[in-house]
């Protein structure tokens, strides 16, 4: 299969309890934890076009998790956003 130079996600943030994530068709939340059993290596770019997925704090809890989480998948760019 191949992999796509840029993923898109336009779609909701989630946060449940301790674990933040995006909502996806059928509305099952890829969370974070998740993303990194993404098999994503040659993709340049994640565009997350969801509300506050790139906002917060330092912490797992937020939505710079989101971030950080397809950074460690290899992804050397990330584009989040702030709004609400």
């Amino acid at each position: 299969s191949s992999v796509p130079l840029v993923a898109h996600f336009d779609t909701h943030s989630a946060a449940t309890g301790e674990k933040i994530g995006i909502v996806l068709a059928g509305g099952e939340i890829l969370e974070e934890s998740d993303i990194g059993k993404l098999q994503l290596v040659g993709t340049q770019l994640v565009v997350l076009s969801a509300c506050r997925s790139n906002a917060g704090k330092t912490s797992s809890y937020d939505s710079m998790g989101l971030y950080r989480a397809f950074v460690k998948t290899g992804v050397p760019l990330v584009l989040g956003t702030v709004y609400k």
